[in-house]
């Protein structure tokens, strides 16, 4: 994977949690999430995480 997709990745993850925030408790309710499982997701995410992930070498076949 080049770095061109990985970035285009950690942008549609990072989007997508940042939507599952927004959303409230009920709307999390009807998709089986709790507001800790988003929090834990959010956690995620953090700067020092994605420098860690994009640094990770690349597995083949995965």
């Amino acid at each position: 994977m080049n770095i061109k997709s990985r970035v285009r990745r950690l942008s549609s993850r990072y989007q997508t949690r940042q939507q599952l925030r927004c959303l409230p408790d009920h709307l999390l309710k009807d998709i089986g999430k709790t507001r800790q499982d988003v929090t834990k997701e959010l956690n995620k995410n953090t700067l020092i995480g994605v420098i860690a992930r994009f640094l990770q070498p690349v597995r083949k076949g995965a």
